[in-house]
């Protein structure tokens, strides 16, 4: 699962019982929000082969990210250019799984991502998100206003 909010991405890793395993957040330089969600991806990839995980199925919100991920190099989906380097990037990471599969989720279903991305950019936290945050499951859904 993978999102941008606020010049900060995030990334969280679930195993197939959908327990967090971990999550973390990331700056991103990104001026529009396909550039901020590409980036998110692409760390949710680079985070994955770091914790050698062979096969992933990626879930997030933005239906042109998911899209250019599946087809990767194919051409069947093409690549917006503004993306085009980052998802050059994704699909070396992509390339070293055994499966992989992306999946559009709605932004509600997706509000996981975007609770850990509205945290981190409240404490302008970049890293690793600390246990005790996703194990008090500081979950809400982001509205506007600011987290807890």
């Amino acid at each position: 699962m993978f999102t941008c909010k606020s010049h900060l991405a995030s990334a969280v890793l679930f195993d197939s019982s959908d327990n967090i395993l971990q999550a973390w957040s990331g700056w991103t330089l990104a001026i529009d929000l396909l550039l901020g969600e590409s980036e998110a991806a692409l760390l949710a990839l680079a985070k994955a082969s770091e914790a050698n995980i062979s096969s992933l199925l990626l879930t997030g919100d933005s239906a042109v990210v998911i899209a250019c991920l599946n087809s990767g190099t194919s051409g069947v989906s093409p690549v917006p250019w503004r993306i085009a380097s980052l998802i050059s990037d994704a699909m070396n990471f992509i390339q070293g799984l055994s499966w992989f599969s992306a999946c559009k989720i709605s932004r509600d279903d997706n509000y996981v991502a975007h609770s850990v991305a509205a945290w981190a950019a409240a404490l302008s936290h970049v890293g690793e998100v600390p246990a005790s945050f996703l194990l008090n499951r500081g979950f809400w859904k982001y509205n506007g206003a600011k987290p807890p």
